[in-house]
């Protein structure tokens, strides 16, 4: 038996297979995780987490674990471009599926849409405390924010998983398909570029080539800018909640400005 603790449940890991997860969140959050797994289930493509048992008093969900590789990064980025066709399809057909899905919710179970005005603002609030060098970062930042379509409200938002990494994905083999996708406990609705902020912080290469075949599906344009915008400044307030400097998480910026 295996027991892990995530940011947003503790999960317990049994020898023959079975997941026992118990929300953080509150009660809303818990129902809402538990709605859509059961709406996403059999839609996606790769598996997904089927729930067997739920035990409401404890925020328990019981589902089979779901067995498969790791996915082996710096492996997959010195693959040529063909040798990663089967890697880069299911990813981008997997977001099409979820971003096409629009399911039906029980009453009173809310998709929040995707927050991007906290980070800023949270960003913007520690500027009186940086160095001359970081605030240049920070404003440059800011100002790359200021001009992508993630900061403004989108007309047609759909529905994101939220947490999209290789962290909650198997795949065939550990330069393959994507065979099965964790953790809908960060759902969203939102501009599809949101999708891809985590991705696009692990592989710039992959994600430019998941966002050519997603457009290729579906004909909706991934903006990555906004993307690698976004993670920096959620990481920016995750360093402010824990009391961390937040001049190392600016300096990814530094490189995107030479």
């Amino acid at each position: 038996m295996e027991r892990l603790i995530g940011w947003e449940s503790v999960v317990v890991r049994t020898g023959d297979g079975w997941i026992y997860r118990f929300s953080r969140l509150d009660e809303a959050s818990f129902e809402r995780e538990v709605a859509v797994l059961q709406a996403v289930d059999g839609h996606l493509g790769p598996m997904t987490p089927r729930v067997e048992r739920i035990d409401k008093p404890h925020r328990l969900i019981a589902y089979r674990t779901i067995t498969g590789h790791q996915l082996d990064l710096e492996r997959a980025s010195t693959l040529h471009r063909a040798e990663r066709r089967d890697l880069v399809q299911s990813l981008a057909a997997t977001l099409a599926a979820m971003h096409n899905l629009d399911p039906q919710l029980p009453d009173g179970i809310i998709i929040p849409p995707l927050d991007s005005t906290t980070p800023r603002l949270i960003a913007e609030a520690t500027r009186p405390q940086l160095d001359a060098t970081e605030r240049v970062l920070l404003d440059r930042l800011l100002t790359a924010w200021d001009d992508t379509a993630l900061a403004h409200p989108t007309e047609s938002p759909v529905l994101l998983h939220g947490d999209f990494h290789p962290g909650n994905m198997v795949f065939a083999t550990p330069t393959g398909a994507l065979t099965g996708l964790w953790d809908f406990s960060c759902v969203e609705r939102g501009d599809p570029s949101g999708d891809l902020r985590y991705l696009v912080a692990d592989s710039a290469t992959l994600t430019e080539e998941v966002a050519q075949a997603y457009h290729a599906l579906t004909g909706r344009t991934i903006e990555l800018a906004g993307a690698r915008v976004i993670r920096v400044l959620e990481q920016i307030a995750g360093a402010v909640e824990e009391s961390r400097p937040i001049g190392p998480e600016l300096q990814v910026v530094a490189h995107w400005t030479r």
